[in-house]
C-alpha cells in the first residue's frame, strides 16, 4: 500500500467546482458545531466533566485527586484526569463562563479534521477531495453530538487518530526518524490513555494491520519489531510518568478498580450489545445511503468502479479494520453508551470517501463551473454560513436543552452563596444532570442523605417538612425551604 502519491495538476474548473463543496462541507460543519457552542446546556456526562475540570481550576481537588462536589465523588476517579485538567486550563485562561468547555471541544473538532485531511492526503490519490471524509465524519449525529456535549471521547479520538497519522508517517521512513515516529505516536498513545482509558489504545495494533492489508510488501519481522517498540515505548513513558508522580499510580489504580474492573464484572451495566450493534449502523446509514444512491447511478460504469475498488483495496481493508479494531474491542465492556465508538467513526469516514472517490472525482470533472446550479449551490452556501452566525448571535446564552432545569438553578445560585449545601430527599440520588448544573454554574453541593441542611430542595408538587419554610423564588419546577431558626444570607 502506498502512502504517498503525487498531486494531480487539475485544470480551474476542476479547483473552482472542488472548492465549491470545500465550502459546503465548511458550511455544514459551523452550522453543527457553532449554534451549540454558545448555548447553555450540556448532557449529564459533559457536565460533570467540566464541573470537574472548573473545581480543579480553582484549586478544588488535585489533578490526581480531582473533585466533582464536596457531598459527591470529592476524589473523582471514574476516568483518568488528563481532559480535566485541559479545561481547568481553559478556565484559568478564560474564565468559567458555560460556553469555555464547549471552545475547547469546538476545538478538538477542528483539530480532528485537520489530522482527517492530512491521513487522507497522506494515503489516497484524490487529495483534493478531502472535504468527503470530513462530510461523512462530521455528518454522523453521535459525532457532532459529543462535540456539543464535552465528552471525554472528543479528546480520546484527537490523540488516538494523531497517534494513527503519525504512524503512517513512521511507514515511509527508516532507522531513526521511523523510531522517532514511533516513539511520538507512543506518547499520542499515553496522552489517549490518560483521557479515557484503555478505549484508547487500540492503535497498538497498527502495524499488524497494516500487514494484513499489504503482506506482499510488508514482511512480518516488521511488524513484530515495530509493535514491539511501540508497546515498549508506551509502556516506558507510563513507567517515567509513575516514577516522577507516584500518585499517579495511586489515582490509575482507583479508575481500573472503579470503573474496569467493576464494569468487566456488570456492575455498572448500560444497554446491550445488539442495540449497541444496531446504533452502530444506525450512525452510518446516511453513508451507507449516499455511497448506494452514487454507486447505482454509475451502474453503467460498474466494470470502471470494480477496477478502481480493486486499485483501492489495500486502502479500503487497512481503514475498514482500523475502525473495527477501534470498534469492537469496546463491546467487551457490558457497559455501552453509543457516544463510546465517535473515536471510530473517522476511520469509516475514510474507508467510504475511498469507495466512492473515483466516483465523486470523475463527478467533480463533468460539473461545469460556469453552470446556473453551481452558481446557485454558492449562494445556498453562503447563506447558510450567514444565517449560522445570525443565528448564533441571537441564540446566545439561551439554553438549548434543560431549560427550566437551568431557570430554577440560577434563581438558586443568585440567592445563595456559593459552596452551600442543599439537601434533597434520598430518591434523587439519581438526579446527576441537578447536581451537575448546580455544581459547574455556582459550586452548590447537594445532599441527598437523610439528615437534611439549611437548604431543602423540593418538587413543587411535594409537601414542605416540618421546621422549613418556603424561600419564595418563583421557580418553575421546584421550591427551595430553609429552616425557620436561621437567616439566609448572601
Amino acid at each position: 500500500m502506498e502512502y504517498i502519491f503525487k498531486k494531480k495538476n487539475f485544470n480551474n474548473q476542476y479547483k473552482y467546482t472542488n472548492n465549491t463543496f470545500k465550502i459546503f462541507v465548511f458550511s455544514i460543519f459551523l452550522i453543527l458545531i457553532l449554534p451549540k457552542i454558545f448555548m447553555d446546556g450540556l448532557f449529564m456526562d459533559g457536565l460533570i466533566y467540566s464541573s470537574i475540570g472548573n473545581n480543579l481550576a480553582i484549586h478544588l481537588g488535585t489533578f490526581f485527586s480531582p473533585r466533582f462536589s464536596s457531598t459527591l465523588f470529592s476524589s473523582f476517579h471514574e476516568h483518568p484526569p488528563l481532559v480535566f485538567g485541559i479545561e481547568s486550563l481553559f478556565f484559568k485562561l478564560f474564565g468559567n463562563a458555560f460556553y469555555i468547555e464547549k471552545i475547547y471541544s469546538g476545538i478538538t473538532a477542528l483539530l480532528t479534521a485537520l489530522i482527517i485531511i492530512l491521513i487522507w492526503k497522506k494515503t489516497t490519490k484524490y487529495p483534493e477531495l478531502y472535504w468527503l471524509p470530513i462530510l461523512f465524519w462530521i455528518t454522523i449525529e453521535r459525532v457532532f453530538w459529543s462535540f456539543n456535549n464535552n465528552m471525554l471521547e472528543n479528546t480520546l479520538g484527537l490523540f488516538s487518530i494523531t497517534s494513527i497519522y503519525v504512524l503512517i508517517l513512521s511507514i515511509k521512513n527508516v532507522g531513526l526518524k521511523k523510531n522517532i515516529y514511533i516513539f511520538i505516536a507512543s506518547f499520542l498513545l499515553f496522552l489517549s490513555f490518560l483521557s479515557k482509558g484503555f478505549t484508547g489504545l487500540f492503535p497498538l495494533g497498527f502495524y499488524f494491520l497494516y500487514f494484513i492489508a499489504n503482506y506482499r510488501y510488508y514482511s512480518i519481522k516488521k511488524v513484530i519489531f515495530n509493535t514491539f517498540l511501540l508497546i515498549i515505548l508506551f509502556l516506558s513513558v507510563i513507567l517515567i510518568f509513575f516514577l516522577i508522580f507516584p500518585q499517579a499510580y495511586e489515582s490509575i489504580s482507583k479508575y481500573i478498580e472503579t470503573q474496569v474492573v467493576s464494569s468487566i464484572a456488570g456492575k455498572n451495566r448500560v444497554g446491550s450489545r445488539f442495540s449497541f450493534i444496531c446504533g452502530f449502523f444506525e450512525e452510518l446509514i446516511l453513508i451507507l445511503l449516499i455511497c448506494t444512491f452514487f454507486i447505482l447511478i454509475n451502474i453503467k460504469r460498474i466494470k470502471i468502479f470494480m477496477s478502481d475498488l480493486k486499485e483501492n483495496k489495500t486502502h479500503l481493508i487497512f481503514f475498514l479494520f482500523i475502525g473495527l479494531s477501534a470498534f469492537i474491542p469496546l463491546m467487551v465492556s457490558p457497559k455501552l453508551s453509543l457516544f463510546y465508538m465517535v473515536p471510530s467513526f473517522p476511520y469509516f469516514a475514510i474507508f467510504f470517501s475511498i469507495l466512492i472517490g473515483d466516483i465523486i472525482n470523475n463527478y467533480i470533472n463533468h460539473l461545469n463551473k460556469y453552470s446556473l446550479s453551481i452558481k446557485l449551490f454558492r449562494v445556498f452556501i453562503y447563506l447558510i454560513i450567514v444565517s449560522t452566525i445570525i443565528f448564533t448571535v441571537l441564540n446566545f446564552g439561551k439554553p438549548y436543552r434543560d431549560k427550566d432545569l437551568i431557570t430554577d438553578i440560577n434563581i438558586i445560585g443568585n440567592y445563595l452563596p456559593e459552596h452551600m449545601v442543599i439537601s434533597v430527599p434520598p430518591a434523587y440520588n439519581q438526579q446527576f444532570t441537578m447536581f451537575a448544573y448546580f455544581q459547574r454554574k455556582h459550586h452548590i453541593n447537594i445532599n441527598c442523605s437523610n439528615e437534611y441542611d439549611e437548604f431543602v430542595l423540593l418538587k413543587k408538587d411535594e409537601p414542605d417538612i416540618n421546621g422549613y419554610k418556603n424561600c419564595y423564588l418563583n421557580l418553575i419546577n421546584f421550591k427551595l425551604l430553609k429552616k425557620q431558626s436561621i437567616i439566609p444570607h448572601k
